[in-house]
């Protein structure tokens, strides 16, 4: 992969990116997705996301931290991110997830950035833009998403209450953080709005984030596993394979 210019990868030398992420297993991930396009085919997809995402993170920032939701998967997640921390998010809800990641992360002394693997379409520079703003003094950043809540969250010092008493999971999340974040005083600056996977309706904006490559026909999860960009990361159908044997 081509390194992002060099003043870019300096901004992001002091700032930790975390990135939130499953084991991509049918059935375990992109429940609304599945519903579509069906299991296998959305933990394929979701493994193409994760992949891309964890390849932008690595080739860009070295102080990064993989965060998957079970710790049951952190033997499997060692085995495919070399020169990341890996540490289990914490058994909470989003909010209570998000709120001890990044203050973990905080303790170092070091802005914190914390971002989902399901993106379709952010940018190197995305992240590059939310490190300088906290680095400029902006206390906390936000990526907004197309359905109302956020890829993208930033800050320079823990606030656990900007992430209590939210409706996660509605198209108010974001507007309701914004407004939260000023109420306690914080300078809260916005960066680009981006798209993750959930949706049948996001499938056209996959195929355009893979240059067209997805094809509109049943062959879809084929094409989606061929697009690993990670091969290690491959779908985990062990459990899906139980299954089968087990109705068998």
């Amino acid at each position: 992969m081509r390194r992002f210019n060099s003043a870019g990868a300096a901004v992001l030398r002091d700032v930790v990116v975390i990135v939130f992420l499953r084991r991509p297993r049918p059935g375990r991930v992109k429940s609304r997705l599945s519903r579509a396009v069906g299991r296998r085919t959305a933990a394929r997809l979701y493994a193409m996301t994760l992949a891309r995402t964890l390849n932008l993170v690595a080739d860009l920032a070295p102080q990064r931290v993989a965060m998957p939701a079970s710790a049951r998967d952190l033997a499997w997640l060692r085995r495919h991110t070399r020169g990341w921390r890996r540490r289990c998010q914490a058994r909470a809800d989003l909010g209570g997830r998000m709120s001890s990641a990044l203050t973990s992360a905080l303790g170092d002394g070091r802005p914190a950035l914390l971002i989902g693997s399901d993106l379709l379409d952010f940018e190197p520079r995305d992240l590059v833009q939310a490190a300088r703003l906290l680095i400029d003094g902006h206390d906390a950043v936000f990526g907004p998403a197309a359905d109302g809540g956020y890829w993208l969250v930033g800050l320079r010092a823990p606030e656990p209450r900007l992430f209590t008493g939210l409706a996660w999971g509605s198209r108010e999340v974001f507007a309701q953080s914004c407004a939260r974040a000023r109420a306690l005083g914080l300078r809260v600056a916005e960066i680009a709005c981006r798209h993750d996977l959930d949706r049948a309706r996001d499938l056209s904006r996959a195929r355009r984030a893979c240059s067209g490559s997805l094809p509109r026909t049943r062959k879809l999860g084929q094409a989606a596993r061929k697009l690993l960009l990670m091969p290690a990361l491959q779908v985990d159908e062990t459990h899906t394979d139980a299954r089968r044997a087990a109705r068998a």
